[in-house]
């Protein structure tokens, strides 16, 4: 019910802007450690070896993001493939967005793979914290 709840209301008021860039795996080589940002999406499931090559880039966000469109020779673009969002939890601190975020994430999609990554992601990592 959360993440219903997450991608109706909450969502649309993060989004800063949609990205796109002509770097093939730029996200590889980003280390969020020297940024004020962190994965959430298919990223953050790719950086926990649940899924294998992205197509949708998110990331949350805590300040000014200007290093990181430059590190990644992003373009504004509303249809993109990278979404920038901005972080709403008290603690932002890692590469990636809380768990029960990226299950949001995926689940929002609604991509049938995304669908399946995040019943892997659930099984893994989240079921257990809610038992």
């Amino acid at each position: 019910e959360w993440a219903v709840a997450y991608r109706d209301r909450l969502r649309p008021r993060l989004v800063r802007g949609g990205y796109s860039t002509d770097r093939a795996g730029w996200w590889e080589k980003v280390d969020m450690g020297k940024l004020p940002a962190c994965w959430g999406g298919e990223v953050a499931a790719t950086r926990m070896e649940l899924m294998r090559h992205p197509q949708i880039c998110t990331v949350y966000c805590h300040g000014n993001v200007n290093k990181l469109v430059a590190m990644g020779r992003l373009q504004p673009d509303e249809k993109g493939n990278v979404e920038i969002l901005d972080a709403f939890w008290v603690d932002p601190s890692g590469d990636l967005a809380p768990d029960i975020l990226v299950y949001a994430d995926l689940i929002s999609s609604g991509v049938e793979r995304n669908l399946e990554t995040a019943k892997e992601l659930y099984a893994a990592r989240i079921e257990q914290q809610f038992a």
